[in-house]
């Protein structure tokens, strides 16, 4: 800006304006977060693998609203930028969905309904069922419950594709670069087709 238009001023106004913007963005992301932890006593703080495996164990009932304060709390970190990993979080809202069926279904064993949220909500946003089945299988050595968590993860992953593409994919799509969009080339500092 400021060689471009012989302006060094606006050129460091616009590098505040700027940094200032993407500041600004991180902190209210980070804000939103905050707030639904303190409103969640604290559960929706971390990854949830506490609150996941206190679930499955027994030795916590959250509420029906755990598992989209956490969902909110996740999208509410995602955004903004700040590093998130998606496996642990979806677990744990997984394991909130189950629990809230619980009380929906209440005959029906909770672990087995935790089990159950947590692999299909896992296959959802990751659309690999096969991984969500055995990441969930090895966690709870659930093998009276193969077939279920199997059905489960192939349904919610394939229910997932109707909405949106594979995760993975889709990010790597968003950070790709320019030039390497199928049928660009570069070579000698020009695209050709």
């Amino acid at each position: 800006m400021s060689a471009a238009f012989n302006a060094p001023v606006a050129g460091i106004v616009f590098a505040i304006e700027e940094l200032t913007r993407s500041f600004e963005q991180r902190t209210s992301g980070v804000l939103i977060v905050a707030v639904i932890g303190i409103a969640s006593g604290g559960h929706t703080f971390g990854s949830g693998y506490a609150e996941a495996r206190a679930m499955l164990e027994g030795r916590a009932q959250l509420g029906a609203t755990y598992p989209l304060l956490k969902m909110a709390s996740m999208v509410g970190s995602y955004l903004p930028g700040a590093p998130v990993g998606l496996f642990a979080p979806s677990l744990a809202i997984g394991a909130g969905i189950g629990n809230a069926l619980h009380l929906i279904f209440g005959p029906m064993q909770l672990p087995m309904l935790i089990a159950l949220g947590m692999v299909g909500y896992l296959a959802a946003v990751t659309q690999s069922p096969i991984t969500a089945f055995v990441i969930v299988i090895e966690m709870i050595n659930g093998h009276a419950l193969v077939i279920s968590l199997m059905a489960t993860a192939l349904i919610s992953s394939q229910v997932s594709k109707l909405f949106a593409p594979a995760l993975y994919e889709a990010l790597s799509e968003r950070y790709r670069s320019p030039s390497d969009a199928p049928g660009l080339a570069v070579a000698d500092g020009r695209h050709r087709e």
